[in-house]
Protein backbone atom coordinates (compact mmCIF):
# COMPACT_ATOMS: atom_id res chain seq x y z
CA UNK A 1 0.00 0.00 0.00
CA UNK A 2 2.86 2.36 0.91
CA UNK A 3 4.57 1.57 -2.39
CA UNK A 4 1.35 2.36 -4.28
CA UNK A 5 1.06 5.71 -2.49
CA UNK A 6 4.67 6.55 -3.30
CA UNK A 7 4.10 5.68 -6.95
CA UNK A 8 0.99 7.86 -7.01
CA UNK A 9 2.87 10.78 -5.43
CA UNK A 10 5.68 10.50 -7.98
CA UNK A 11 3.14 10.37 -10.80
CA UNK A 12 1.43 13.54 -9.56
CA UNK A 13 4.80 15.28 -9.26
CA UNK A 14 5.72 14.34 -12.82
CA UNK A 15 2.40 15.66 -14.12
CA UNK A 16 2.96 18.95 -12.28
CA UNK A 17 6.49 19.27 -13.63
CA UNK A 18 5.34 18.59 -17.17
CA UNK A 19 2.58 21.15 -16.78
CA UNK A 20 5.01 23.74 -15.41
CA UNK A 21 7.39 23.06 -18.26
CA UNK A 22 4.58 23.59 -20.72
CA UNK A 23 3.84 27.02 -19.25
CA UNK A 24 7.29 28.36 -18.46
CA UNK A 25 9.67 25.91 -20.11
CA UNK A 26 11.72 28.50 -22.00
CA UNK A 27 15.29 28.85 -20.78
CA UNK A 28 18.35 30.78 -21.82
CA UNK A 29 20.74 27.95 -22.47
CA UNK A 30 19.18 27.07 -25.84
CA UNK A 31 19.00 30.67 -27.09
CA UNK A 32 20.26 31.65 -30.50
CA UNK A 33 20.07 34.18 -33.30
CA UNK A 34 18.14 33.96 -36.55
CA UNK A 35 19.74 36.85 -38.38
CA UNK A 36 19.21 39.80 -36.00
CA UNK A 37 16.35 38.08 -34.14
CA UNK A 38 16.89 36.42 -30.77
CA UNK A 39 15.05 33.10 -30.48
CA UNK A 40 14.46 31.34 -27.15
CA UNK A 41 14.10 27.56 -27.30
CA UNK A 42 12.45 25.37 -24.68
CA UNK A 43 14.61 22.88 -22.79
CA UNK A 44 12.96 19.95 -24.52
CA UNK A 45 13.24 21.76 -27.87
CA UNK A 46 9.56 21.28 -28.62
CA UNK A 47 8.85 24.97 -29.29
CA UNK A 48 10.51 28.37 -29.40
CA UNK A 49 9.54 32.03 -29.25
CA UNK A 50 10.80 35.19 -30.94
CA UNK A 51 12.27 37.70 -28.48
CA UNK A 52 14.49 40.73 -29.14
CA UNK A 53 15.15 42.06 -32.63
CA UNK A 54 18.52 43.84 -32.67
CA UNK A 55 18.15 46.96 -34.78
CA UNK A 56 21.16 48.78 -36.24
CA UNK A 57 19.40 52.14 -36.13
CA UNK A 58 19.14 52.60 -39.87
CA UNK A 59 15.83 52.85 -41.68
CA UNK A 60 16.22 50.91 -44.91
CA UNK A 61 13.42 48.51 -45.84
CA UNK A 62 15.75 45.59 -45.11
CA UNK A 63 16.58 46.64 -41.54
CA UNK A 64 12.93 47.44 -40.83
CA UNK A 65 11.84 43.94 -41.80
CA UNK A 66 11.65 41.20 -39.16
CA UNK A 67 11.26 37.64 -40.42
CA UNK A 68 9.87 35.21 -37.85
CA UNK A 69 11.19 31.82 -38.97
CA UNK A 70 8.91 28.79 -39.12
CA UNK A 71 11.61 26.84 -37.30
CA UNK A 72 14.88 27.47 -35.50
CA UNK A 73 17.31 24.55 -35.85
CA UNK A 74 14.39 22.15 -36.25
CA UNK A 75 12.27 23.60 -33.42
CA UNK A 76 8.99 25.27 -34.44
CA UNK A 77 8.73 28.97 -33.54
CA UNK A 78 5.24 29.23 -32.07
CA UNK A 79 5.07 32.57 -30.23
CA UNK A 80 5.98 36.24 -30.09
CA UNK A 81 7.38 36.76 -26.61
CA UNK A 82 7.37 34.16 -23.87
CA UNK A 83 8.88 33.17 -20.55
CA UNK A 84 12.29 32.02 -19.35
CA UNK A 85 13.44 30.27 -16.21
CA UNK A 86 10.65 30.06 -13.67
CA UNK A 87 8.37 32.34 -15.64
CA UNK A 88 10.22 35.61 -16.27
CA UNK A 89 8.39 37.53 -19.04
CA UNK A 90 10.57 38.07 -22.11
CA UNK A 91 8.87 40.22 -24.74
CA UNK A 92 9.14 40.41 -28.48
CA UNK A 93 10.56 43.89 -29.01
CA UNK A 94 13.06 46.00 -30.93
CA UNK A 95 16.29 46.89 -29.12
CA UNK A 96 19.50 48.71 -30.15
CA UNK A 97 22.06 46.36 -31.71
CA UNK A 98 24.69 46.40 -29.00
CA UNK A 99 24.95 42.61 -29.31
CA UNK A 100 28.56 41.90 -30.28
CA UNK A 101 27.59 38.64 -31.99
CA UNK A 102 25.94 40.60 -34.78
CA UNK A 103 29.07 42.53 -35.81
CA UNK A 104 26.90 45.27 -37.36
CA UNK A 105 27.65 48.91 -37.86
CA UNK A 106 25.06 50.80 -35.87
CA UNK A 107 23.82 54.30 -35.27
CA UNK A 108 24.75 56.36 -32.23
CA UNK A 109 22.10 55.31 -29.70
CA UNK A 110 21.79 57.74 -26.81
CA UNK A 111 20.15 57.92 -23.40
CA UNK A 112 17.80 60.89 -23.27
CA UNK A 113 18.46 61.64 -19.60
CA UNK A 114 22.13 62.29 -20.46
CA UNK A 115 21.49 64.86 -23.20
CA UNK A 116 22.49 68.49 -22.86
CA UNK A 117 19.68 70.99 -22.41
CA UNK A 118 20.16 72.57 -25.84
CA UNK A 119 19.98 69.29 -27.76
CA UNK A 120 17.39 69.40 -30.52
CA UNK A 121 15.04 66.42 -30.29
CA UNK A 122 12.83 65.30 -33.17
CA UNK A 123 10.20 62.56 -33.05
CA UNK A 124 9.46 60.17 -35.88
CA UNK A 125 7.16 57.14 -36.02
CA UNK A 126 8.54 54.18 -37.94
CA UNK A 127 7.04 50.79 -38.71
CA UNK A 128 8.75 47.42 -38.65
CA UNK A 129 7.23 44.85 -40.98
CA UNK A 130 6.88 41.54 -39.11
CA UNK A 131 6.58 38.51 -41.39
CA UNK A 132 4.89 35.66 -39.55
CA UNK A 133 5.14 32.05 -40.65
CA UNK A 134 2.78 29.13 -40.47
CA UNK A 135 3.71 27.86 -36.99
CA UNK A 136 3.04 30.97 -34.90
CA UNK A 137 0.00 30.53 -32.66
CA UNK A 138 0.62 32.63 -29.52
CA UNK A 139 1.10 36.33 -28.78
CA UNK A 140 2.49 36.42 -25.26
CA UNK A 141 4.16 39.80 -24.94
CA UNK A 142 4.90 42.47 -27.54
CA UNK A 143 6.41 45.82 -26.58
CA UNK A 144 6.49 49.02 -28.60
CA UNK A 145 9.17 51.42 -27.44
CA UNK A 146 10.88 54.69 -28.27
CA UNK A 147 14.55 54.55 -29.29
CA UNK A 148 16.66 57.75 -29.38
CA UNK A 149 19.45 58.00 -31.96
CA UNK A 150 21.99 60.78 -32.34
CA UNK A 151 22.10 62.05 -35.91
CA UNK A 152 25.28 63.26 -37.74
CA UNK A 153 24.31 66.91 -37.17
CA UNK A 154 24.15 66.43 -33.38
CA UNK A 155 20.37 66.41 -33.11
CA UNK A 156 18.54 63.43 -31.67
CA UNK A 157 15.70 61.63 -33.40
CA UNK A 158 13.44 59.60 -31.13
CA UNK A 159 12.00 56.79 -33.21
CA UNK A 160 8.58 55.67 -32.02
CA UNK A 161 8.43 52.00 -32.91
CA UNK A 162 5.31 50.26 -34.19
CA UNK A 163 4.60 47.12 -36.21
CA UNK A 164 2.84 46.03 -39.37
CA UNK A 165 2.19 42.33 -39.84
CA UNK A 166 2.26 39.99 -42.81
CA UNK A 167 1.02 36.50 -42.06
CA UNK A 168 1.49 33.28 -43.99
CA UNK A 169 -1.69 31.99 -45.56
CA UNK A 170 -0.77 28.58 -44.09
CA UNK A 171 -1.11 29.91 -40.54
CA UNK A 172 -4.19 28.39 -38.91
CA UNK A 173 -4.36 30.79 -35.94
CA UNK A 174 -3.86 34.25 -37.44
CA UNK A 175 -4.21 36.16 -40.67
CA UNK A 176 -3.24 39.71 -41.64
CA UNK A 177 -4.95 42.48 -43.57
CA UNK A 178 -3.57 45.99 -44.17
CA UNK A 179 -0.76 45.32 -41.69
CA UNK A 180 -3.10 44.31 -38.86
CA UNK A 181 -3.03 40.83 -37.31
CA UNK A 182 -6.39 39.09 -36.79
CA UNK A 183 -7.53 35.94 -35.03
CA UNK A 184 -9.01 33.40 -37.42
CA UNK A 185 -11.34 32.20 -34.65
CA UNK A 186 -13.35 35.44 -34.40
CA UNK A 187 -12.01 37.71 -37.19
CA UNK A 188 -11.03 40.34 -34.62
CA UNK A 189 -7.65 42.09 -34.21
CA UNK A 190 -5.39 40.30 -31.73
CA UNK A 191 -6.27 41.98 -28.43
CA UNK A 192 -2.77 41.82 -26.95
CA UNK A 193 -1.42 43.82 -29.88
CA UNK A 194 -4.07 46.50 -30.10
CA UNK A 195 -4.99 47.52 -26.58
CA UNK A 196 -5.99 51.18 -26.80
CA UNK A 197 -4.08 53.80 -24.87
CA UNK A 198 -1.05 51.60 -24.34
CA UNK A 199 2.43 51.77 -25.75
CA UNK A 200 2.95 48.20 -24.65
CA UNK A 201 1.00 45.09 -25.49
CA UNK A 202 1.13 41.77 -23.68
Amino acid sequence: MRLLRSFAAVSVLLVLLIGLSGCTGFYGKNDGLSGCLSVRVSDWKTRAFAAEYYWDGFTSAETLTIDIPDEYKGTPVTALGGYIGTGVPTPFTVVPSTNSQLELDHADFVVLSQLEDDTVINYEEIYFTVNIGKNLKEINSVIRRNIPIRMPDGTVTVYEIDYRFNCSEENRTFYSRDGILYNRSDDKPVAKLYQSGSGEAG
